[in-house]
């Protein structure tokens, strides 16, 4: 399978909306982007980063207008109150411009790494209707690591 070098190219020519679902405040997001752009090269302005802030309290509210005010690229949206994962990723999606080719989801603080979107970008290529990634360690109550395995399956068998 290719690597990140052997994309570099083929990403320039694409547009990438990124969604970012932010919760509590942890100071990870700015390093987040600095990977992305590093993955892109010289191509930002192909990207659209949507960092969707989900009621996490003022730090995270200030982070991402600070990070909307810095960055070219990126659209922030603020959310009154928590309205959980799924959701900040839906209104986030609904935020991205049609030029986007493709639509990657990833969080604040690194449990997706940026180095797997090369795969992950060779998997869509390859014919794949979507690819998820799923942090290796799972952390938790019971409830949310088995609803976690069933998701798993679930896509496992798509």
């Amino acid at each position: 399978m290719p690597g990140k070098d052997a994309y570099r190219k083929w990403v320039r020519g694409m547009t990438f909306g990124i969604v970012i679902p932010v919760g509590e405040w942890r100071g990870t997001l700015p390093q987040v982007l600095d990977a992305l752009y590093a993955f892109a090269g010289d191509a930002r302005h192909r990207y659209r980063v949507i960092p969707v802030e989900n009621g996490g309290g003022a730090d995270s509210q200030e982070a991402v207008r600070a990070l909307v005010a810095e960055r070219t690229g990126v659209t922030g949206i603020l959310l009154s109150h928590n309205t959980g994962q799924q959701h900040a990723l839906y209104v986030g999606m609904q935020y991205l411009p049609p030029a986007c080719d493709r639509v990657v989801t990833m969080d604040d603080y690194g449990a997706h790494p940026v180095s797997l979107l090369a795969d992950m970008l060779a998997q869509l290529d390859g014919g794949a209707g979507f690819c998820f990634g799923t942090p290796e360690r799972r952390k938790g109550s019971l409830l949310r690591k088995d609803g976690t395995v069933l998701r798993d399956i679930l896509f496992s068998l798509c």
